[in-house]
């Protein structure tokens, strides 16, 4: 069970990065801004949400037992994350950086 629950965190860790729940991406709404719109769908359809399917395939079924002791948590930070993003989300004025926002 310890060696899983290291297994988890690592993950965990990967996959936030990648997806951006731990605000690590302030280059991404940049990124957003510039880019062509073609190349934003890309970044926000494919790239982002590759995180999230991380997530789900690899510790939810994979690490299931670990899950269950972190899902509180992780419940409580996406209740964070949307709170943070939807107040974040009011000032832009730029539709590309919008949707970075909704990723």
């Amino acid at each position: 069970m310890a060696l899983e629950i290291i297994f988890y965190m690592g993950f965990l860790i990967a996959f936030a990065v990648k997806s951006p729940i731990i605000p690590l991406h302030t280059w991404l709404l940049d990124t957003h801004g510039e880019v062509h719109y073609s190349t934003c769908m890309f970044l926000v359809g494919i790239l982002l949400k590759m995180g999230a399917y991380g997530l789900v395939r690899i510790n939810m079924e994979l690490l299931s037992r670990a899950h269950s002791i972190f899902y509180p948590w992780l419940m409580l930070l996406g209740s964070i994350q949307i709170i943070y993003a939807a107040s974040t989300f009011l000032d832009q004025r730029n539709v590309k950086k919008r949707i970075a926002y909704s990723v």
